[in-house]
């Protein structure tokens, strides 16, 4: 529901609060298309037929054996590859070791790209200064 917000839908405040859900929430936009969630099932429909990657987050139905099996009888094509990871718990210490690299990596690739930014400016505003 984020994109749609962020491409300036207007949603009113939930009526029923006890209803709200983050694996289904209410669409309340007061778009016919939207509110009836037919924009859900051309979404569906196409997303069968259009080789791409996608990814059903739906915790309580891909959780249930039949759910599951009905979203899978969608992507039966040979184009799809279906993969299913359940993780659950404190994950292992290589687990997290590796995600730490991860983000040391990202963070450090950002301050380094910050600090040739830096750089570059001081190196402009210093050629600006020696052409005065």
């Amino acid at each position: 529901l984020d994109w749609a917000a962020s491409s300036g839908l207007w949603k009113p405040a939930a009526a029923n609060l006890s209803k709200k859900s983050n694996d289904k929430p209410e669409f309340n936009f007061g778009l016919p298309a939207m509110d009836d969630f037919s924009i859900q099932r051309v979404m569906r429909t196409v997303a069968s037929v259009v080789p791409r990657n996608y990814v059903i987050m739906e915790v309580k139905s891909n959780l249930l054996q039949d759910d599951r099996q009905r979203v899978l009888e969608r992507f039966n094509a040979p184009h799809f590859k279906k993969v299913a990871q359940v993780v659950m718990g404190e994950p292992n210490d290589e687990f997290k070791q590796m995600a730490l690299g991860k983000l040391l990596k990202e963070k450090q690739a950002k301050a380094d790209a910050a600090w040739k930014a830096q750089k570059a400016e001081e190196k402009r505003k210093k050629d600006m200064e020696e052409k005065q």
